[in-house]
């Protein structure tokens, strides 16, 4: 008893039409991808593959040239603060509020937004969930949400996967002796398994409570592991002190 993904489609189409035609935002230029079919998982009838770009606001990434380093001011993040699913943005440096505004011109990150690795990295995603100020480097991917109709988790549960893994390898430049860069065409051309927000939520639910019980797991094994390296020592010490 879901909304169709078509529905959901019509909304964002329509609100990202209107930013288009407000001159908020602009169309992003899509690259063909490589060897898409050979990954694509399959997927229930109800949901559709519908490319990042068409979901999102709008997708580029941060500064191409060093930025100037100051002492203080406002943080600057590269890829080394994004890893799958965590910001990680305590190991920054400082740039002027004069270079923070420009390199931030149109293109202010903000809680539920996405920061993708795109040099030296495999697409690695990872959720904006801390209220600060920043500007980052071109290392970075940023993806604008569009947060009433898509919960950016799942988008980021899903370019974490196994499949985003692969296509983010699969779509890389510059591969040969270079850290090799994710293509920002090939970025927004991304094919993500939509189903209904409903459903995303439903997913993120169920994945987050079998991670729980997996690091419960994870505790309860290192624990006996500790148990039964003290009762070896005992034993052991019990051994040759009855000799």
């Amino acid at each position: 008893d879901v909304e169709p993904v078509s529905k959901l489609l019509e909304r964002i189409k329509n609100d990202k039409e209107q930013l288009i035609a407000d001159k908020i935002v602009k169309k992003g230029k899509k690259q063909e991808s490589v060897n898409i079919e050979n990954i694509k998982p399959a997927i229930p009838i109800s949901w559709m593959f519908v490319d990042l770009d068409d979901i999102t606001q709008f997708i580029t990434d941060g500064t191409h040239h060093t930025p100037t380093y100051t002492d203080k001011g406002k943080v600057f993040l590269s890829a080394q603060n994004v890893k799958p699913f965590k910001f990680m943005p305590e190991n920054h440096k400082y740039i002027s509020e004069d270079e923070y505004k420009k390199i931030t011109k149109n293109k202010k990150p903000e809680v539920g937004d996405l920061l993708v690795g795109r040099v030296g990295s495999k697409g690695e995603t990872a959720v904006i969930d801390q209220d600060i100020d920043f500007a980052f480097y071109v290392s970075l991917g940023f993806v604008k949400t569009f947060k009433d109709h898509i919960n950016p988790y799942y988008l980021s549960l899903v370019m974490n996967s196994p499949y985003g893994v692969k296509y983010a390898t699969g779509n890389m430049s510059s591969t040969g002796s270079s850290a090799g860069n994710y293509n920002l065409g090939r970025m927004r051309s991304f094919p993500i398994p939509l189903p209904s927000l409903e459903e995303q939520n439903f997913i993120l639910e169920k994945v987050n409570s079998l991670t729980k019980k997996c690091n419960k797991l994870e505790v309860e094994i290192k624990t006996s592991e500790a148990n039964t390296e003290m009762l070896m020592q005992s034993v052991l010490k019990e051994a040759f002190n009855n000799q």
